[in-house]
């Protein structure tokens, strides 16, 4: 991350340093102002208050230069590893991605401000304060080494607090966080459970619970506030010693006729830009360290839920490569062949699923149902790469599921999902994926399919929607969802629960439409109905016992019915 930017990292280090020296001339201005009103040379004065004008703009500009020119380091760095972490998602093994695709996020989206707040902006800032330390002590031993001999070993205590506080103060912080979490919790538990407790008639014992974490609390709190300002204290005194100090000893040189006023009055100056790094360098270096592991955790996260280590080969494609927008697909039949799920899973806990062996043809409709935890989606997961804990073989058109590429068939068949995701984007990207070779007659065919055409000519191609309900309904979702899965024409679709979360009328209406628009497919449901049944050429009942497979759907009914799963 660094070697990449070594030429701006230069530059800043020039600015720093620049900046610095603009810094510490500030306090020889004043020194040689002080001299010419203890001499009362009013034109010196004036010459010297017309310069301090001049040397107050070339301070300010390059501060904000210099800041600026920081800022923007920090934000060109964190936008490499934004787009790094983001391009190792397209080489990512799918179920891993997939399944971490809340943690990735939180990643992403609020632990990387962490990092360039306090890893690289410390990091920054501690190096400007390096550069001003270090040229300070070199002038204030040019003006009077005995004097700098003392103020500095005067200034060491205060470098030195940050880090001998540290444990008790984040003990005490440790302390603090632990009773707001438990207040949080039993506060929670009163307002989410208030009817179970006010019917119970035990709000007594639920009270004076929330009444005992808020003492607690407050006890934290206090004593967080004790220690956390004692070390301000104790900050704040040896700030006060360093001052005294400076001019006891100033004073001292000053009658023996070694120093002038206005020399004491620059070194005075100088002291403040030494005391001021040594006093933040400590509580630098910690959040630095902090920065540092929140920086490693992001890249560790990324590793762990994105790389391929450990997980069966697959042939990488090129993006677009293998990209289908026709039906010319080339699957036409998937085999499980004593195929056990979950097998990580039964190891630790002593316990199999039912090996299953199933033929489909991607011509024919098929209807998976069972009770839930049963496994239907473990049936289709691994058919896109989104599972890859099982045992037996899965093939297609004969070769083995675990040689295809980084999305099983995703390339040449259709999933829509629980988990299929409505972009904050427009219409047309989110039906065409940003695939620019689909042209908008070709989506407005999809759309007219899934039965949403009238509803995008009303609102345009053009309109941004995005995955809450607030843009779109349920109903108008999924028919998005399902324009974007014809749009690419597949000869094979798999629907898992498509019309969960859904009103009757709208689901049947989106069955509907699927039942219209795709000739084979695997419909994983609860909602199970007549017209259901009438759709459908197969139907694949999965419980704990394993798989049963009924040829006939009205042959299904008795069991549908004993399983209670036929409304």
């Amino acid at each position: 991350m660094f070697k990449v930017h070594k030429s701006r990292w230069a530059r800043q280090i020039v600015l720093c340093m620049v900046l610095a020296v603009v810094t510490v001339g500030d306090s020889f201005i004043i020194q040689m102002l002080m001299d010419a009103v203890q001499q009362s040379q009013w034109n010196r004065f004036g010459w010297l208050c017309a310069l301090s004008v001049v040397w107050i703009a070339l301070h300010v500009f390059m501060f904000f230069y210099r800041m600026t020119d920081a800022d923007k380091l920090a934000n060109t760095m964190i936008a490499d590893l934004r787009d790094d972490l983001i391009d190792r998602l397209d080489g990512s093994v799918l179920v891993k991605a997939s399944d971490n695709a809340d943690l990735l996020y939180s990643q992403f989206a609020s632990q990387l401000e962490v990092v360039k707040r306090d890893y690289l902006d410390t990091l920054l800032w501690a190096l400007y304060l390096l550069c001003q330390l270090a040229l300070s002590a070199v002038a204030v031993v040019c003006l009077n080494p005995v004097l700098a001999a003392v103020a500095l070993v005067l200034c060491i205590p205060m470098a030195f607090v940050p880090v001998l506080a540290k444990r008790v103060v984040e003990r005490a912080r440790r302390r603090l966080s632990s009773s707001v979490d438990e207040l949080n919790d039993a506060t929670g538990d009163v307002l989410h459970g208030l009817v179970d407790w006010r019917l119970a008639d035990a709000g007594r014992w639920f009270l004076c619970s929330v009444h005992g974490k808020v003492k607690g609390w407050l006890f934290a709190a206090n004593h967080e506030a004790t220690v956390r300002q004692g070390v301000d204290t104790i900050s704040h005194t040896l700030t006060i010693v360093v001052v005294f100090g400076v001019w006891i000893g100033g004073g001292l040189l000053i009658m023996q006729g070694t120093m002038s006023v206005p020399q004491i009055v620059a070194f005075y100056s100088l002291i403040g830009n030494i005391s001021v790094p040594l006093f933040q360098m400590s509580g630098l270096v910690a959040q630095y360290h902090a920065g540092a592991a929140v920086l490693e955790r992001v890249r560790r996260t990324f590793d762990e839920c994105v790389s391929s280590a450990g997980l069966p080969a697959a042939s990488h494609q090129e993006p677009d490569a293998g990209r289908q927008t026709t039906a010319d697909t080339g699957v036409h039949i998937i085999t499980y062949e004593s195929v056990r799920f979950h097998t990580r899973q039964s190891e630790s806990d002593q316990t199999q699923s039912p090996a299953i062996s199933v033929t489909l043809c991607t011509d024919r409709r098929y209807l998976v149902v069972g009770p839930s935890g049963a496994g239907k989606s473990s049936l289709i997961r691994p058919l896109f790469r989104l599972d890859d804990d099982y045992q037996g073989t899965i093939s297609v058109d004969g070769a083995d599921l675990r040689t295809m590429g980084d999305v099983g068939i995703g390339t040449m068949a259709g999933l829509l999902s629980q988990s299929s995701h409505i972009f904050n984007a427009a219409v047309r990207e989110n039906i065409r994926m940003m695939d620019e070779r689909i042209g908008d007659r070709s989506i407005l065919d999809a759309c007219d399919q899934a039965m949403i055409g009238d509803w995008v000519r009303r609102r345009g191609l053009d309109t941004v929607i995005d995955n809450t309900l607030t843009s779109v309904s349920g109903g108008e979702r999924q028919r998005l969802l399902l324009a974007r899965l014809l749009v690419r024409k597949p000869a094979f679709c798999v629907f898992d629960e498509l019309v969960t979360g859904l009103d009757n009328r709208t689901a049947a209406m989106v069955e509907e439409t699927m039942f219209r628009a795709v000739q084979g497919f695997v419909y994983i449901t609860h909602h199970i109905n007549d017209t259901v049944l009438e759709h459908v050429d197969e139907v694949l009942v999965i419980t704990k016992q394993g798989l049963t497979e009924f040829a006939d759907p009205d042959e299904a009914r008795p069991m549908l019915e004993q399983l209670g799963l036929l409304a």
